[in-house]
């Protein structure tokens, strides 16, 4: 299968099929078809990948509201308050140049939400905006899967675990390729504890389908491993997603290397950590583990490392 941009003719995705990337248990038409559609027009496909890199050479005022879309969906991934505020910016400017646009809203719902769950508070009433766009969003496309697996996202703030089930059974009914669902699906069935086994499944589907995952699938993994005490196979694949973060020492990074009994290290990078936002107190992580993890498998085990760990940082300094 090959993919080319009809304005300059040049190939920008090209994919080979075979049994090896089928599986088995499912008719080679249908899976071959899913692999191909989530690989060229999903969430994070090749077609859009295309567009972002297009967008990035234009001068602002030049981009379309697509490109906008791209830049807007690509640019709060690298999680900061300034890139936070950008991505907003360019899905509002989407927004105004085509009203017309549900996955605008429906990623602008997120960006807004984000804002509550990264503490950057920068946004006046986020959680409304957010309702409003993924309502808007639902209102010009109530097929979408991405519509309603964003919509998720707010479920899950909320705390309302059963509309999350009932919402991510008809965003994967709407497209069972889409990764952004499978991952979405999958991360939370772990980090609740809620079907660990069935997240993985999803999450296994969500790296098939999406050939450059971002880094953040990797924390569904990561938990995946946790929630079993194969803490070695935790580490591994959050490794494995460190060169795509820019930034291998994260708070998570730290806390793996220390439950790994590899102290040295995880006081390296905790410190590392520290030098990047030395603000960050229990109360950060505890909001965070409250914004995400549910699990009883996975919270206490992250909150008694990075107790140890805070302290053994503490006591370095002295």
């Amino acid at each position: 299968t090959l993919l080319f941009d009809g304005n300059d003719g040049r190939n920008f995705w090209a994919k080979s099929l075979t049994d090896e990337d089928i599986d088995i248990s499912k008719s080679f038409v249908d899976e071959a078809t899913g692999i191909v559609a989530a690989h060229t027009a999903g969430h994070d496909g090749a077609i859009h990948r295309n567009l972002l890199k297009k967008a990035l050479v234009k001068k602002e005022e030049d981009l379309t509201p697509m490109e906008l879309l791209q830049l807007g969906k690509s640019v709060w991934e690298d999680e900061s308050k300034e890139n936070n505020l950008k991505a907003i910016g360019h899905l509002e400017k989407c927004i105004e140049l085509n009203p017309e646009i549900s996955t605008a809203y429906a990623v602008l719902s997120e960006v807004y939400l984000n804002d509550i769950r990264r503490e950057y508070n920068e946004i006046e009433d986020a959680l409304k905006k957010a309702k409003e766009a993924s309502k808007r969003s639902l209102q010009l496309n109530p097929n979408s899967a991405l519509a309603w697996i964003e919509k998720t996202y707010i479920t899950i703030y909320e705390q309302d675990f059963t509309a999350f089930e009932v919402e991510t059974k008809k965003a994967l009914e709407l497209n069972p390729f889409e990764p952004l669902v499978l991952i979405s699906a999958g991360q939370y069935y772990i980090t609740s504890g809620r079907n660990v086994e069935l997240g993985k499944e999803y999450v296994d589907d969500a790296f098939k389908y999406n050939p450059n995952p971002q880094a953040w699938y990797y924390y569904a993994l990561n938990y995946y491993y946790v929630d079993k005490g194969d803490y070695k196979t935790a580490l591994k694949v959050w490794l494995e997603a460190g060169a795509a973060m820019g930034n291998e020492s994260t708070i998570e990074t730290a806390i793996l290397y220390w439950i790994n009994n590899n102290k040295t290290s995880a006081l390296r990078h905790f410190k590392n950590f520290k030098i990047l936002q030395p603000e960050y107190s229990l109360s950060n992580f505890e909001h965070f583990q409250d914004m995400w993890i549910h699990n009883e498998n996975i919270r206490p085990v992250r909150k008694k490392a990075f107790l140890e760990l805070n302290e053994a940082y503490e006591n370095s300094k002295k």
